[in-house]
């Protein structure tokens, strides 16, 4: 299971933002992230800070998305 938590992206409309093992930031606070625009990414802690969450009801599709992908995922 891949844990990940979801963000809503200001200024991109309804764009939902996954990111991976969201407690555990990479190297200098990098966290490797998806989206359906720019698919797979990464993003910073510093801009994580400025989001807001994801509501099940908002993040649903991109959930289904990367669970047709072969992602297994957990959502936290």
């Amino acid at each position: 299971m891949t844990k990940v938590r979801f963000y809503l992206e200001p200024g991109v409309g309804e764009d939902v933002l996954a990111v991976f093992d969201p407690d555990d930031p990479g190297q200098r606070g990098i966290f490797e992230c998806y989206s359906h625009a720019g698919q797979h990414s990464t993003c910073s802690a510093g801009y994580l800070s400025e989001l807001k969450e994801a509501s099940p009801e908002q993040y649903a599709r991109l959930k289904k998305e990367l669970e047709s992908i072969g992602y297994f995922l957990e959502a936290v």
